[in-house]
């Protein structure tokens, strides 16, 4: 479930569904369970995308990359 959550396949998708759902989810469902799934939906954009700006902010927020006990080394040239 996590890497469905953190695959860029899945923000992608999802706004498809939305608008596809918008669009044309009224002719499918009733008119109450089809608002309802867009709203489900819509949250579940605004969590995925909540999340992946979290997940994504501390991994530039951290100058390592995530790696503890790295230690930065600037190199010399030293002439023979």
């Amino acid at each position: 479930m996590k890497t469905l959550l953190f695959s860029s396949r899945t923000g992608c998708l999802l706004p498809l569904i939305i608008f596809f759902n918008l669009f044309f989810g009224w002719i499918f469902f009733p008119t109450r369970l089809w608002l309802a799934i867009e709203g489900i939906l819509i949250l579940l954009f605004f969590l995925i995308s909540y999340i992946l700006l979290r997940h994504f902010s501390n991994k530039a927020a951290n100058k390592t990359g995530g790696r503890k006990g790295v230690i930065d080394v600037e190199g010399k040239v030293i002439k023979d």
